[in-house]
């Protein structure tokens, strides 16, 4: 007969993964960068700031091989502590594969209950 185990975790959030976090702490680096160097934040023409245009603007801006590294070890410890808060650090790599893309999961509600099966 086959057993089931259940284990109650939360499913990883995508947009936690390392490469997202150390974009957007990148990113806003040097939106901070660029006030500190006195730019204005470029306006729409109901006067309202243009999100968009002031990425445009500043991604002209560099950030140095150190602060590169900085912001790249920041976002690893986020993401790492992000993942082992999931609950599903102790499974293998195929498994918690099979746990997070699992199509039985149901996506439209947010169930915290994963369950793994052996045989």
């Amino acid at each position: 007969m086959t057993s089931f185990r259940f284990i109650y975790a939360n499913f990883p959030n995508p947009t936690l993964s390392k490469s997202k976090i150390s974009a957007r702490l990148a990113s806003f680096r040097r939106g901070l960068l660029a006030t500190q160097k006195g730019w204005e934040r470029p306006l729409n023409e109901d006067g309202t700031p243009d999100p968009q245009k002031w990425l445009d603007l500043s991604d002209d801006i560099r950030l140095s091989l150190a602060e590169q590294r900085k912001i790249d070890s920041r976002a690893e410890r986020i993401s790492d502590r992000h993942a082992a808060s999931t609950g599903l650090q102790h499974l293998r790599m195929d498994d918690m594969r099979l746990c997070c893309t699992n199509p039985m999961r149901d996506s439209s509600c947010e169930s915290s209950m994963v369950a793994v099966w052996y045989e």
